[in-house]
């Protein structure tokens, strides 16, 4: 799951001495991380560790820790979304869709550089993948370019219709919510 946390804020402790969870996965994340920010850009995170702590909490307890998330904004419409589906059941990423996602599939899409295009690169087959379109990435009553693999795959003006604002907000998050996408062939 480490590729899809590009967009999210991440902060995470460890205690090298402790003894029911040791430091080797949480370094290994932060390592991963660092090699995904290298990458794509993103992955704004923050790894500390200690000693002395055992399995106890972080200096300044828990609520040092929350506090370092607590005047973190939520991003809802990133310019870059890196996806790996590792569960065949979460259709959407952002403002991205899949019917039926294949896990391990690494999808990397970008807004730009140029207005109103979309460039997509993938590891393995993205049928059924789409573009949810929003006003705060591209203009939808313009002509939008989207490239897979730097092949492009799609132009035209999308239109708005009712499957794709069912299917986005029966989240029941209005920031992820999407009247019009485009399918990909």
């Amino acid at each position: 799951i480490v590729p899809n946390l590009r967009n999210l804020a991440v902060r995470f402790y460890q205690s090298s001495d402790d003894q029911a969870t040791g430091p080797e996965v949480n370094r290994l994340v932060a390592k991963l991380l660092g090699e995904g920010k290298a990458l794509h850009g993103g992955y704004d995170f923050e790894y500390w560790e200690v000693t002395g702590r055992g399995h106890d909490a972080p200096p300044g307890g828990f609520e040092a820790h929350l506090a370092k998330i607590a005047e973190i904004e939520r991003v809802t419409h990133p310019d870059t979304v890196v996806w790996q589906p590792a569960l065949t059941w979460k259709q959407q990423s952002y403002w991205l869709w899949w019917e039926q996602p294949v896990k391990n599939t690494l999808v990397v899409a970008r807004i730009g550089p140029e207005k109103n295009t979309v460039r997509i690169t993938s590891t393995g087959d993205t049928r059924g993948l789409c573009v949810l379109v929003d006003p705060k990435l591209l203009d939808p009553k313009q002509e939008i370019l989207v490239f897979h693999n730097e092949v492009q795959a799609w132009r035209g003006i999308p239109l708005p219709d009712l499957g794709t604002t069912l299917a986005t907000g029966a989240r029941g998050d209005p920031e992820l919510a999407y009247t019009t996408k485009i399918v990909l062939p």
